[in-house]
């Protein structure tokens, strides 16, 4: 829901997606409107003290300086299916042997120990609190972060065991900053499954131009190894982001 921040004279100073992250109010995507940085501080600290927010760079520095904590610093990614190259081809693989794709019918439980597994301590999106994580992956599941998980998200079996993931969501908006996006891409780091990241992000990118949809864009933490693998996939930079911990 996208949600205004005013100041005392009751002028529109801001405006963010409400949304809720690490259990406390989450201002997504914080776009300020006609205000400077270090102005906007002084009053997101006073008005949406504990709250995490993100933003552009310049005014999670600011923030920063005045005691917030950075807790994710990342960047956005978009693969234009309506102007980039796309092969139908893509939608069948290739796969190793003994491997199979099928649609995303497999429940949380089924597809949480490969994602377990893939952010392990020491991975820089590894998270401390997995009760949360869980929670929230639920949530995504569901529909109520991002919106719905589209037909083009599918799954990768090895035997009876769900070995690669990628989740594609309908969220709202227009590309590239917003429309269809991939909330979660994963493999087990089994060597055996090693290229599974590439081949679902083409498959998703192949069943999303045969269902028309115009694009689909990402985000990854800075220092993830995996962006090189966007990149590689003809994924394309849009834009840099910081999420924010502002103190209680």
């Amino acid at each position: 829901m996208r949600e205004e921040l005013l100041d005392g004279g009751g002028r529109v100073v801001a405006v963010y997606d409400r949304r809720t992250r690490m259990e406390r109010p989450y201002a997504a995507e914080l776009e300020p409107v006609g205000i400077e940085p270090a102005a906007l501080v002084k009053l997101l600290f006073a008005e949406r003290a504990g709250w995490v927010f993100s933003s552009t760079p310049d005014l999670c520095h600011a923030a920063k300086a005045e005691g917030g904590t950075i807790v994710r610093h990342g960047h956005g990614y978009s693969y234009d299916l309506r102007t980039q190259p796309v092969d139908p081809g893509w939608t069948a693989g290739p796969l190793p042997a003994g491997l199979r794709f099928s649609e995303f019918t497999a429940t949380l439980d089924e597809i949480y120990p490969a994602y377990q597994l893939a952010f392990p301590p020491g991975h820089v999106d590894h998270v401390l609190d997995a009760e949360t994580e869980r929670r929230d992956f639920a949530r995504l599941l569901a529909g109520e972060v991002l919106g719905p998980v589209l037909p083009c998200s599918s799954l990768v079996w090895d035997g009876e065991a769900v070995v690669g993931v990628i989740v594609v969501n309908d969220r709202e908006g227009e590309p590239p900053m917003f429309g269809p996006w991939i909330s979660q891409v994963y493999r087990d780091p089994d060597p055996r499954y090693r290229g599974l990241g590439m081949v679902l992000l083409r498959r998703a990118l192949a069943l999303g131009a045969r269902a028309g949809l115009p694009a689909i864009g990402l985000a990854v933490t800075d220092g993830n190894p995996a962006r090189r693998v966007y990149e590689k996939a003809g994924f394309r930079h849009t834009d840099e982001s910081m999420t924010v911990l502002i103190p209680d």
